[in-house]
């Protein structure tokens, strides 16, 4: 309380209702970061509706559209920053290798449906491979779903990845798939455009507004279109349009 009667303003970085009544109280005006819809909120019906209802308290900041939609109170947009983690634009088309996954290793991510798009780009002669950055409690079952669909042999999951490193796979990879069951903001997509790579997304969230005119976009749950997307993105013209928006 100390602190807040001190300070000018208060930035809460999430929304939470315990974070709430001090600047309340001690009437120091606050921001409220927002980093997914209030909608998505687990708790019930009657605690959405106390969300929405104390966003009228302070100014508040969404990541993207969808985000910023869900609040009722003041709101400004305000997507997030990309890491500084690049150096030079990254290898050349004709010296990239394979397609690129990073993030948690968990079901909305949608790890499953790049495996199984995987699987249908052999069936097609495409023996493309597939590297997987990123830990999380669905591993397991992944990698057995790597297994039964015969794909393991083309698959390697790295676990965690220090960010130089991820940089430089950026870099050198053909395209980044996001193929997200749901996903507030996206800043794989953000990461994978500057480090030159053009990326194959799902038609959900922010990922709209993040993928931008350097990427396509799919419906989610479709490995086959999956497929057929990366198929496009590998074509030296598709190619050659997405990149020259990137530096935008």
């Amino acid at each position: 309380l100390r602190l807040l009667r001190w300070a000018k303003v208060c930035f809460r970085n999430g929304h939470a209702l315990r974070s709430l009544p001090g600047p309340v109280l001690t009437g120091t005006p606050f921001v409220t970061r927002h980093a997914r819809p209030l909608s998505a909120s687990h708790l019930g019906p009657v605690r959405r509706v106390v969300d929405k209802m104390t966003t009228f308290f302070g100014q508040n900041v969404g990541t993207s559209t969808p985000v910023a939609d869900s609040i009722p109170g003041p709101t400004v947009q305000m997507p997030n920053p990309v890491r500084s983690i690049f150096e030079g634009d990254g290898h050349p088309d004709n010296q990239r290798e394979g397609l690129l996954f990073a993030g948690r290793l968990v079901s909305r991510k949608g790890v499953d449906v790049a495996l199984r798009a995987l699987f249908h780009l052999h069936e097609r002669g495409r023996s493309l491979a597939l590297t997987i950055c990123g830990d999380g409690p669905a591993r397991g079952r992944l990698e057995a779903t790597a297994r039964e669909l015969g794909v393991a042999d083309h698959v390697d999951f790295r676990g965690w990845t220090e960010p130089n490193e991820l940089a430089n796979l950026y870099q050198q990879s053909r395209a980044a798939l996001i193929p997200s069951r749901k996903e507030p903001f996206g800043i794989v997509a953000l990461e994978a455009i500057a480090g030159g790579c053009p990326v194959v997304a799902s038609h959900v969230g922010g990922l709209l507004e993040a993928v931008g005119e350097c990427g396509l976009l799919v419906e989610p749950e479709d490995p086959k279109g999956l497929a057929d997307a990366v198929e496009d993105i590998l074509k030296p013209k598709v190619r050659s349009k997405l990149r020259a928006a990137m530096p935008a």
